[in-house]
């Protein structure tokens, strides 16, 4: 439970220590995520948002210059926008509240071109309530929890409740965001059984990483993970194939909503991850929902055991 609360900063430069919050609310056709991460050696917090439903609009959020105030979690009050999460009860409720003004893109490949959005305000306050159990990486500070997640969110003043499933997670240490790929995905199929999985993509080197769990909340963790995506002309992911633990969860992922989340640094050049809300479909044509997201395009590190000339977290 002590990990719920911030950790003490290394002297990394790109250390980071992150909350990310995500729903799909499918009585109402939306999904929303939220990132919130903090860096200290930086003195900036990182805010990145999505909320969207299948065809859009897209409703958008990034700022990489937000403030930082030592030892405050996930809280911070901009120009623009303000964020309070907190935890009501550690690793079994978090209470999130958003409000401020976001881009909006009535159509969602808009946000690629980077086409003049309008603006509205987005409000939301919700709970993300622990389903099961806490998974805790294997060789990483990190740790995901799937949700049900219940409240309101409001677009303009238009109020909707909000009632669906979701995902948190908590992390910490450095993240350099340029230096590999990865695929991360959660979602919730029609039947309750929920997975997360994760697989970093260094040179000639695959990690897998995540969790099976079933309707009864017995969580099996991620031994193998196999993931394939067809990617269009423009290198977006349009279809992807999903395997964890040798077939016991086989997934066509389709995205629905693309979403650009850009990372910007002073000495490195623009990244871009995709993360999209998506559908997923069983062998016997069984539906779940959740968020999938691609960083592709970086300059794999070595595998364990090469040489790297240095040192990565």
């Amino acid at each position: 439970p002590a990990d719920e609360a911030p950790h003490i900063p290394g002297p990394e430069r790109l250390w980071n220590e992150s909350w990310y919050f995500d729903w799909v609310d499918q009585s109402n056709g939306l999904g929303l995520y939220l990132r919130v991460g903090l860096y200290p050696n930086l003195g900036q917090s990182w805010i990145h948002l999505g909320c969207t439903g299948e065809g859009g609009p897209l409703l958008l959020l990034a700022d990489q210059q937000g403030p930082f105030a030592p030892n405050q979690g996930p809280q911070a009050t901009a120009k623009d926008w303000s964020v309070h999460a907190y935890p009501e009860a550690e690793l079994e409720r978090w209470s999130v509240r958003f409000n401020g003004t976001v881009q909006r893109f009535t159509d969602p490949e808009a946000a690629y071109r980077r086409d003049n959005p309008t603006t509205t305000n987005l409000a939301f306050e919700c709970v993300w309530s622990t389903r099961g159990e806490p998974y805790q990486y294997g060789s990483s500070t990190r740790y995901e929890i799937s949700c049900t997640v219940a409240g309101w969110l409001a677009i303009d003043g238009v109020r909707t409740e909000i009632s669906g499933t979701g995902q948190r997670d908590h992390s910490w240490g450095v993240r350099d965001w340029w230096s590999f790929d990865w695929f991360w995905s959660a979602a919730t199929m029609q039947d309750g059984i929920c997975f997360q999985a994760t697989e970093i993509r260094l040179a000639d080197f695959q990690a897998p990483f995540g969790y099976i769990q079933d309707a009864n909340h017995q969580l099996t963790p991620c031994t193998q993970l196999t993931m394939t995506e067809i990617l269009g002309e423009d290198g977006r992911p349009t279809q992807a194939d999903l395997s964890i633990n040798n077939g016991s969860v086989h997934l066509r992922v389709e995205p629905l909503v693309l979403t650009p989340v850009r990372f910007l640094a002073e000495d490195r050049a623009e990244a871009t991850m995709h993360r999209a809300l998506c559908r997923y479909w069983t062998p016997s044509g069984e539906i779940g929902h959740g968020w999938s997201e691609w960083n592709l395009g970086s300059e794999p590190k070595p595998g364990p055991g090469e040489n790297t000339g240095g040192s990565s977290s």
